[in-house]
């Protein structure tokens, strides 16, 4: 039993002492091969320099859409109505508001 602790004491004081040629090596800074940041978001295309520029009026943009969208909300308001009509027709409501008053003579 005591040769095993002896073993594995003197192998945890090589491994304090041995000091891998990385860690002494980084000192907080890049290789002077390595890209800038800018650089890599230029050749990757992450640059606010590649974003799309904005062109023509906005409010003219904001005008046709609206009316797009204003057509689209009339038609739909059309064939609801259209829909509601035709399911009136057809007696497809029933709230059931008082049983049939019929005189059983």
């Amino acid at each position: 039993m005591l040769f095993r602790v002896a073993a594995l004491t003197r192998n945890l004081s090589r491994a304090s002492q041995h000091v891998p040629v990385m860690g002494r090596a980084m000192s907080g800074h890049a290789p002077s091969h390595w890209l800038s940041d800018k650089a890599i978001d230029e050749r990757t295309l992450a640059h606010m320099n590649n974003l799309p520029v904005p062109e023509g009026s906005w409010e003219e943009n904001y005008r046709s859409n609206q009316s797009k969208y204003n057509l689209q909300l009339l038609v739909s308001l059309g064939l609801l109505a259209a829909t509601l009509g035709a399911m009136y027709q057809t007696e497809c409501f029933s709230f059931n508001s008082h049983p049939p008053m019929k005189n059983e003579d």
